[in-house]
C-alpha cells in the first residue's frame, strides 16, 4: 500500500515542510525570548491581549477560504488563474470589512481587560487583521498548488523579518509594546509580497493576478469555505480563549504574560502536526473522497507524528523549567507548571489536528462541528471552574481535557468510517520502521544532495 500512496512525493514535500518547522521554531523561539526579556511578563500579557483580537476576527473574516482555496486549485489546476484572480478581489473585500469591523469593535467593547491598554496600541495591532487574512490565503493557494517550497519560504519570511527588526530596534532603543506591533505588522507585510511573487512565478505573469469578480468560483469558494467555517471558529476559540479568560477571571495581564510562554512552547509541536497536515490536504484534496489511499495516508500520518510529538512532549517535560528558565528568565518560571498541565494536551491536539484537516479534504467539515463545538463549551466551563482558584495551572487543565475528548471523539469517528484499528494508527510495526529509516536517509539526501532511492 505504500507504494501506491507516492510517499515518495508526499515525503519529500512533508520534508520541505519541516526545514520551514526548524526556521519558523528557531525564530519564533528567539522572539519569544526577546519580547519575555524586554517587555517583562506584565507587557508580554499586554502584547498578547492586544493581538488575540484581531486574530480571532482574522478567523472569522476568512470564511474557510484559506482551505477552500486550497480544495479549488488542487482540484481544478484548468481553472487556477480564474480561481486564483476572483479569490483575491474577494480577499481584499474581506480584509477591508475585517479591519473596519474590527476598529468599530475596539470602540463599542467594554472588556475590562481591553480598556486597560491604551486604544493606539489596540488600533495599530488591529491592522494586523487585514495583513493575517492575507497571508493565510496566500499560504492556501500555494498549497493548493502543492509548491510546499514556496509555502516554505513564504512561512519563514514573516519570522525572519520581524526577529530581524526587534534586533534592530534593541540596537537603537528600548523595545516598546509599539514597536514590537510594529514589527509584527511589518513582518507581515513583507510576508505577503514574498506570497504575490511566488504565487506569480507558478502562475507565469503578473496580468493573472489582477484581481477580477466571478460570481461562480465567489459562489464555489464561499459555500466550501462555509462549511468549514464553523469549525475554524470554534477551534480558534478552543486554542485561544484561555488567554482571554486569564486576563478576565485570572490574575490578569502578568499571568496572561507568562501563560503565553507555556503556549508559545507547546505551539511549537502544534505546528509540527500542523505542518504535515496542510501537505495531508493537499494531498486528499486531489484525491476523490472514497479513495482507500486517504484512509492509509491519514493514518500513517497520524501514526508518525504521534510518536514524533510524544518524543517532544517528553522531551520538554523533563527539560522544560531548564528551558524557560536559561530562556525567559526567573520571572517566567511558573510557565513550566502550564506548561505541564498543557502537555497532555499537546499530544492529544496533535491527532485532531490531522483528522480535522482530513475531513476538510473530503470535503467533510461539517460531520465534525458538534464534537468542536462541544470540547468548546466544555472548555468555556472548565475554565471558569478551574482559572479563578488556580489561575494558569486551571487553563492549562482544563485545555488539555478539552483538548484530549475532542481528539478521542475523532478518532472513533475516523476507526468507524475507515474500518481501521486503533493499534493501526498507533503501534508501530516492522514496515513502519523501515519506512522511518528510509525517512531520515531521504532527510539526509535532502540536506546534502546524493543519489537517493524511492521511498
Amino acid at each position: 500500500m505504500k507504494q501506491t500512496l507516492d510517499l515518495k512525493g508526499f515525503t519529500l514535500n512533508t520534508l520541505i515542510m519541516f526545514m520551514r518547522y526548524i526556521v519558523m521554531f528557531i525564530f519564533g523561539l528567539g522572539i519569544s525570548v526577546i519580547l519575555a526579556r524586554e517587555l517583562g511578563d506584565t507587557g508580554k500579557g499586554t502584547y498578547e491581549l492586544i493581538l488575540l483580537l484581531p486574530t480571532l476576527l482574522a478567523a472569522l473574516f476568512n470564511f474557510g477560504l484559506s482551505m477552500s482555496v486550497t480544495y479549488f486549485v488542487s482540484h481544478r489546476d484548468t481553472e487556477m488563474d480564474s480561481i486564483v484572480s476572483s479569490h483575491l478581489l474577494l480577499l481584499l473585500v474581506l480584509g477591508s470589512v475585517g479591519l473596519f469591523v474590527g476598529l468599530l469593535l475596539l470602540r463599542l467593547l467594554d472588556i475590562e481587560v481591553l480598556n486597560l491598554i491604551p486604544m493606539r496600541l489596540l488600533v495599530l495591532g488591529m491592522f494586523a487583521l487585514p495583513l493575517t487574512l492575507s497571508f493565510q490565503n496566500m499560504r492556501g493557494v500555494l498549497r493548493g498548488m502543492q509548491d510546499f517550497r514556496a509555502v516554505g519560504l513564504t512561512d519563514i519570511s514573516q519570522p525572519i523579518v520581524t526577529g530581524i527588526l526587534l534586533l534592530g530596534l534593541l540596537l537603537v532603543s528600548k523595545l516598546t509594546i509599539m514597536g514590537s506591533l510594529l514589527t509584527v505588522v511589518v513582518g507581515h507585510t513583507v510576508a505577503n509580497i514574498v506570497a504575490l511573487f511566488l504565487i506569480r512565478r507558478n502562475l507565469g505573469n503578473w496580468h493573472k493576478l489582477i484581481p477580477s469578480y466571478k460570481p461562480r468560483i465567489w459562489h464555489e469558494l464561499l459555500s466550501y469555505g462555509s462549511r468549514i467555517f464553523a469549525n475554524v471558529i470554534v477551534m480558534i476559540l478552543l486554542l485561544r480563549l484561555d488567554i482571554l479568560l486569564i486576563g478576565w477571571i485570572g490574575n490578569g495581564t502578568a499571568s496572561v504574560g507568562v501563560y503565553s510562554i507555556a503556549v508559545t512552547i507547546g505551539e511549537r509541536i502544534w505546528s509540527l502536526t500542523g505542518m504535515v497536515g496542510f501537505v495531508l490536504v493537499a494531498r486528499i484534496a486531489s484525491w476523490d473522497a472514497r479513495d482507500e489511499r486517504s484512509n492509509a495516508l491519514t493514518a500513517l500520518t497520524i501514526k508518525y507524528t504521534f510518536w514524533l510529538s510524544l518524543i517532544l512532549t517528553s522531551t520538554l517535560i523533563i527539560f522544560g523549567q531548564w528551558l524557560i528558565n536559561f530562556l525567559f528568565g526567573q520571572e517566567f518560571r511558573e510557565a513550566y507548571v502550564a506548561l505541564l498541565g498543557l502537555a497532555p494536551g499537546l499530544l492529544m491536539i496533535g491527532v485532531a489536528q490531522i483528522l480535522t484537516i482530513d475531513a476538510f479534504g473530503r470535503k467533510e467539515a461539517g460531520s465534525i462541528v458538534p464534537y468542536a463545538v462541544a470540547a468548546t463549551v466544555s472548555n468555556i466551563i472548565l475554565n471558569f471552574i478551574l482559572i479563578p482558584p488556580y489561575d494558569i495551572l486551571g487553563a492549562a487543565v482544563a485545555s488539555s481535557i478539552s483538548y484530549s475528548v475532542y481528539s478521542l471523539a475523532l478518532i472513533v469517528r475516523f476507526t468507524r468510517k475507515s474500518d481501521l484499528s486503533w493499534t493501526t494508527l498507533f503501534l508501530l510495526d516492522k514496515d513502519d520502521l523501515r519506512y522511518i529509516r528510509r525517512i531520515v536517509e531521504l532527510l539526509f539526501a535532502f540536506i546534502k544532495p546524493s543519489p537517493s532511492d524511492s521511498v
